[in-house]
């Protein structure tokens, strides 16, 4: 325990110095933009300005922020901003850069071997953009949400278990990295043109040492401790687990359910913490009705780890689920 202890002090200070380079480097980036260097009237070193970002057009909106579709030196980026200029909404995001800019670079150490390469969305350095916007990799497949109401043909079961597979060792990178993301569900699941998974959007994404008690992520794939106890990694295993339940049923979680009213997602909340939960079809394979109960288990203790949700993936990915 001892030993486990001090690799999560490791981390801390891994992040902790990581933040501190990224403060240190933004100051100095500030200080040399705000006192420029004065050329003299011999120089003639042209400036050429920069490539203009063009805005094509707006992908999706969400409570936070908006995301654009955008040109850049002819490559296309999707541009992630606050929707509105608050000073809550403009934090949150330039956190949630500062959390996916750790992510990336943590993730530019593995080997390029490594099963966890290319399972997180990554984030583009450009110049000319505001601390609180974020340069994304652009996938035109969209998010897994779309694809499940509009392109059901493509989720066979193999696919279904590889984007799974893709989530979880996603999953399990960012807890070796101690990253909570806090809101996955199927619309923060995004998919290459080879049917690969990224997992997207961090804006709820937190340091796993922090003090994780409010309420976040998204009410029908929420977790039941989340507001109530220190949020872990499991909290995401317990999401993973409604994701699972979404590709074998092709419909969103407890669709009968409106929350048109605080009062009513409330009442929902408690039936979740009380053990409610979706049912699982009857035809489904048995060990992946297992799999999806172990996630969805009340105490976070008793839930899978990421790594072994895509051992269990590899045992059934040649079975029908």
């Amino acid at each position: 325990m001892e030993s486990r202890d001090n690799s999560v002090e490791t981390k801390k200070r891994k992040i902790e110095s990581f933040i501190d380079n990224e403060t240190t480097k933004a100051a100095k980036n500030n200080l040399s933009s705000s006192t420029g260097s004065s050329s003299s009237e011999s120089d003639e070193e042209e400036i050429i300005p920069p490539p203009k970002i063009v805005r094509q057009k707006l992908l999706g909106e969400g409570g936070y922020g908006s995301v654009w579709l955008c040109l850049f030196s002819n490559k296309q980026f999707a541009l992630k901003e606050p929707k509105e200029n608050s000073q809550y909404k403009i934090a949150a995001m330039e956190k949630e850069k500062r959390i996916l800019s750790y992510v990336n670079q943590q993730h530019d150490h593995l080997p390029k071997t490594d099963p966890h390469r290319e399972k997180i969305i990554e984030m583009f350095p450009i110049d000319g953009l505001c601390k609180y916007q974020l340069a994304l990799e652009y996938l035109p497949r969209g998010s897994l949400y779309t694809c499940i109401r509009k392109n059901k043909k493509y989720l066979t079961d193999v696919a279904s278990i590889k984007i799974l597979t893709d989530v979880a060792y996603a999953l399990d990178f960012l807890a070796n990295i101690q990253i909570v993301h806090l809101d996955l569900k199927s619309d923060n699941i995004l998919l290459t043109t080879e049917g690969n998974a990224k997992l997207a959007d961090f804006g709820f994404a937190d340091y796993a040492y922090e003090e994780l008690t409010d309420i976040l992520g998204t009410l029908r794939w929420r977790a039941p401790e989340i507001g109530v106890e220190q949020a872990t990694h499991k909290a995401d295993i317990y999401s993973l687990g409604m994701v699972a339940w979404e590709l074998k049923t092709l419909t969103l979680p407890y669709v009968s359910f409106e929350f048109k009213s605080k009062e009513e997602r409330r009442a929902f909340f408690k039936l979740v913490q009380g053990g409610f939960r979706e049912i699982i079809p009857s035809d489904c394979e048995p060990k992946y009705a297992a799999l999806i109960t172990r996630c969805w288990e009340q105490n976070p203790k008793q839930r899978p780890a990421a790594e072994e949700v895509v051992k269990v993936l590899g045992d059934i990915k040649s079975l029908r689920i």
